[in-house]
């Protein structure tokens, strides 16, 4: 294998499935071609120190290499979402391995909408109950909802908050001064 089709196959390598495998050369001028400057930070090395370390005939080789892995880049990235894709399924399986009801304690994070549509995408921070929320085995999941079972939450939880402030009631969780939210009506 020349130069050439090494250092592109070590920088497609890398982008597909990390640099744990490459040697330290092949990791550097890897690093060069993606310029991924995290890595060459967290190997404490400048640019012109990676451009040294990887020797006199590779560096000219860099800029074609870096054109001929860009081509590429569209099936890496497609690589990429789908490996992540899978790692988030087998999280998620082996999350509720038994199949029974995981009770979860839940921070909203964020929603995401498409105008004229009614589907409700809510991001999460999952964990199991009496979890540290930012702890190990919190975990971010985007939930999508239909236009009648975003109907239903939505309603379910109107009803939740009416009861717990219905009329000459206080929530047990409210704060001392907290007013009664004026979206309930």
């Amino acid at each position: 294998m020349d130069h050439l089709t090494h250092m592109v196959s070590s920088a497609l390598a890398a982008a597909r499935n990390g640099y744990g495998t490459l040697s330290t050369g092949e990791a550097l001028a890897a690093a060069l071609i993606l310029n991924d400057h995290a890595v060459l930070a967290d190997r404490g090395m400048t640019i012109a120190e990676a451009l040294d370390r990887v020797g006199p005939d590779w560096p000219a080789l860099i800029p074609t290499a870096s054109k001929r892995v860009v081509a590429q880049l569209d099936d890496v990235e497609q690589t990429r979402r789908q490996v992540k894709k899978q790692e988030a399924d087998k999280r998620f399986v082996d999350f509720a391995a038994d199949g029974e009801p995981v009770d979860l304690e839940a921070k909203f994070v964020t929603y995401g909408d498409a105008p004229g549509y009614r589907d409700a995408y809510i991001t999460l921070k999952l964990v199991p109950l009496g979890s540290k929320m930012d702890g190990p085995s919190t975990v971010t999941a985007t939930v999508r909802l239909d236009a009648v079972d975003s109907a239903k939450v939505a309603q379910s939880i109107l009803d939740i908050h009416r009861l717990a402030w219905r009329s000459g009631h206080r929530p047990i969780d409210a704060k001392e001064m907290e007013p009664r939210p004026s979206w309930l009506g």
